[in-house]
């Protein structure tokens, strides 16, 4: 009987002790261990790991077991190594990367404060494990990869020419060092470089940060979070601080930056092992032709790498800041006038004079919440409130300027009765909508409501699309209903037709409607520029065209109309007790003469069913 534990010392694997049987062998883990793969041991397969994890958690797979059991296989496989002169560190990488990329998978799941701890010690094992191992590689490239990670090296022996760069890339980051850098001056002759690649690491790396703010090209930048794959690289050079030349990482982004984004910009940084947080120091970005996909970074040290999204902090210019207030507090003032005119002049009230009011009032609402309230960020609940609020009115607003199409597409088609919308309906639709887009939206995510900078809805697309969603999709509506009613209009036109009165005021009616849309819409498709380009001539754009609705509404839907003037006439006649004036319109309410009173009221009743 051959005796095979004699014969083969290691044929249990570390940590196992063999003993022989007849015609077979025993392997049994040592105490404090124990078989990865339960009680039964399957040759070539089991190993016996993580020294007293039973002690310490009653899983043995929990986390504490999986980076117990990382730190045993990377010991023990240094151990194999100094003792084995040919052993296959090829495979002792792969056990390493795999046993790491399981610690990773598993730091996935909330694990408290020392998350971040684990992730750089898991990160300062792999480089110390790989700086180790290179030199029992063969020379040229190899290449391994795991679940969570990859592995790239490159190994030369012999005369190394300091001056060749060396490239290599994983899926996402392209990385050049010169073997200068990656040797240094006394190699021996022998260098490597490698390249460590980390998949869904970066959820555990954001938000630490040693600055939390910082100064560039004169402005306050916040960091936001890593916007692209993290890479960790590894070489001989003894002097991994001070490289003599810098390396090269090209990184692929998360999220796309667009040119002359004024509030975004991306930063090259590090992650410090010692603080376990991303730095800045000692890496900086390279100024190449735009790229909205890729950011160049140069570091003059080595540690693990990323690109991270920065926010700044705009304050934005005089002129503009003068622009929103004045022109919001003459929109304003030009809102109320026409609220006024709406709830006090008889001679418009009809059904589109209601529309046009609840429109008004929705505007001045949102545009007084909007000055007051939109820069009182201190207070998280008041701001998200605020910015709720001017999500609920703004979209009311465009919800009337709805009603409103819809409105003129049923005095189009029924020209020849008086069939209208009802206030019954028109409530629930002006102001039910946007309560329950508000609601859904808040309940999704109540986070979504007021940011760091501002009162107003979320910058991320997924959420502003809340608002921008509906109103790009009433936009489109009422464009279908214009459409509609012109085409009707030409066609009722060009007939011989006895309502030519009623027709040409219907005509004016969808003029007005028209330019409305034209100015809301343009507004906002300004706005979604501004939120995608984020340039300042945009900002300009959009603030004037914001600033100048109430102006454009009071001129459309009152000085435009001859009943509103008349009343205006009338009403600054009696604030300067003057006379008052002897014409009198069609829409007048007194005469002196009984049969002429009677008249002009069948006049008045007829022409009232045609400005609903």
């Amino acid at each position: 009987d051959i005796d095979e534990c004699k014969e083969i010392p290691s044929l249990c694997g570390p940590n196992a002790n063999c003993t022989n049987a007849e015609g077979s062998y025993e392997c049994f883990c040592q105490e404090g261990y124990f078989p990865s793969t339960g009680k039964t041991w399957e040759t070539n397969l089991t190993q016996c790991t993580v020294k007293c994890c039973r002690s310490f958690c009653m899983d043995p797979y929990s986390l504490n077991c999986a980076l117990e059991n990382f730190t045993s296989v990377a010991a023990n496989s240094c151990q194999e190594m100094k003792k084995n002169t040919t052993v296959d560190s090829t495979q002792l990488l792969q056990d390493i990367l795999n046993t790491a990329s399981d610690v990773v998978g598993r730091l996935q799941v909330p694990s408290g404060a020392d998350k971040l701890k684990h992730v750089s010690n898991i990160m300062q094992t792999l480089e110390h494990t790989v700086d180790k191992m290179a030199l029992k590689l063969k020379s040229g490239d190899t290449e391994i990869s795991s679940k969570h990670m990859g592995l790239k090296v490159k190994v030369k022996r012999g005369e190394i020419p300091l001056h060749e760069e060396v490239e290599m890339s994983s899926i996402n980051t392209t990385m050049k060092i010169t073997w200068k850098a990656a040797a240094g001056e006394n190699n021996k002759g022998f260098a490597f470089a490698s390249l460590i690649s980390y998949d869904n690491i970066e959820s555990l790396m954001s938000g630490s940060f040693q600055e939390s703010t910082f100064k560039e090209e004169n402005r306050t930048l916040t960091l936001l979070t890593m916007n692209s794959k993290m890479v960790t690289v590894v070489v001989n050079n003894k002097n991994k601080s001070h490289l003599p030349e810098p390396v090269e990482l090209q990184f692929s982004h998360f999220e796309g930056v667009k040119p002359n984004d004024i509030n975004r910009i991306t930063v090259c940084a590090y992650w410090d092992m010692k603080l376990h947080s991303w730095s800045r120091k000692g890496c900086w970005k390279i100024s190449t032709p735009f790229n909205k996909t890729h950011t160049t970074c140069k570091c003059d040290h080595l540690s693990s790498f990323a690109v991270l999204m920065a926010h700044y902090e705009i304050k934005e210019s005089i002129t503009l800041e003068v622009i929103t207030k004045i022109g919001l507090t003459v929109s304003l003032f030009c809102l109320l006038l026409a609220i006024i005119t709406f709830l006090f002049c008889r001679s418009l009230y009809g059904t589109r004079n209601t529309i046009h009011l609840h429109l008004c009032i929705s505007l001045f609402l949102a545009y007084l919440i909007f000055l007051t309230g939109i820069t009182q960020t201190n207070n998280k609940v008041g701001c998200a409130i605020v910015a709720g609020l001017l999500h609920f009115f703004f979209l009311a607003s465009f919800c009337w300027m709805c009603l409103e199409g819809i409105q003129l597409y049923l005095m189009v088609v029924r020209v020849f009765d008086s069939q209208s919308l009802k206030k019954k309906y028109m409530i629930p639709f002006g102001y039910g909508i946007p309560l329950i887009i508000v609601a859904i939206s808040a309940a999704v995510n109540s986070g979504g409501y007021g940011t760091d900078y501002s009162c107003w809805l979320s910058l991320k697309k997924e959420f502003l699309w809340s608002f921008l969603g509906p109103v790009c999709l009433i936009i489109l509506v009422n464009s279908i209903f214009f459409i509609i009613t012109v085409w009707k209009l030409a066609e009722k036109f060009s007939s011989l037709n006895p309502d030519l009165p009623k027709l040409r005021k219907l005509r004016a009616f969808t003029i007005t409607a028209i330019a409305q849309l034209c100015i809301l819409g343009c507004t906002w498709i300004f706005g979604i520029f501004q939120i995608e380009e984020g340039t300042l001539f945009i900002s300009y754009l959009f603030t004037i065209f914001n600033c100048c609705q109430g102006i454009f509404i009071f001129i459309l839907h009152c000085l435009l109309k001859k009943q509103a003037r008349e009343e205006y006439h009338r009403c600054l006649y009696r604030i300067c007790s003057l006379k008052k004036p002897v014409k009198y319109s069609e829409f007048s309410s007194y005469t002196a003469s009984s049969s002429r009173s009677q008249s002009q009221l069948q006049v008045r009743m007829q022409t009232e069913s045609w400005t609903v």
